[in-house]
């Protein structure tokens, strides 16, 4: 059995959604996004790699970085290395601007994480993409929502 994807964009996860994906499906319907406002859709899932998309929202003006949350048994195991890692880059950062370097300490499984996100989004540019592509999301600055 297959669906028809309406674009590019899109890839098919499974064939209980007509026209969609099922992720995508439930994004279309719990949010405001429309198909066209997405740069990238990642359905990638495993230990270190959370499915996540970027989409530019036309109503707040801001590029939206989504990541799913713990669904499958990788999204557990990540859960559970939750013993403490280093954040140097971020310790590095802060020295740099305050001239004295803190200690700061994360959550394994999410600290991998979000560095993976973190190259993923470099290596496909799609925050140059969104800032390229929608003129008015130039003028404002980049914020980062995360839930703890």
């Amino acid at each position: 059995n297959s669906c028809n994807s309406t674009s590019e964009k899109t890839q098919l996860s499974c064939c209980i959604c007509s026209e969609h994906t099922c992720d995508l499906a439930a994004i279309l319907e719990f949010t405001s996004l429309k198909e066209d406002q997405f740069v990238k859709l990642s359905y990638d899932n495993s230990v270190y790699q959370s499915p996540y998309f970027v989409a530019v929202d036309d109503v707040s003006h801001c590029i939206v970085i989504s990541i799913r949350g713990t669904l499958s048994f990788d999204d557990t195991i990540v859960d559970l290395l939750y013993d403490g890692v280093r954040l140097t880059e971020v310790e590095t950062f802060v020295e740099s601007k305050t001239g004295k370097r803190p200690c700061f300490i994360g959550h394994r499984g999410m600290v991998e994480r979000s560095r993976h996100l973190f190259n993923s989004l470099l290596t496909d540019r799609s925050l140059e993409i969104a800032f390229t592509n929608w003129p008015i999301i130039r003028r404002i600055p980049l914020s980062i929502e995360i839930h703890v």
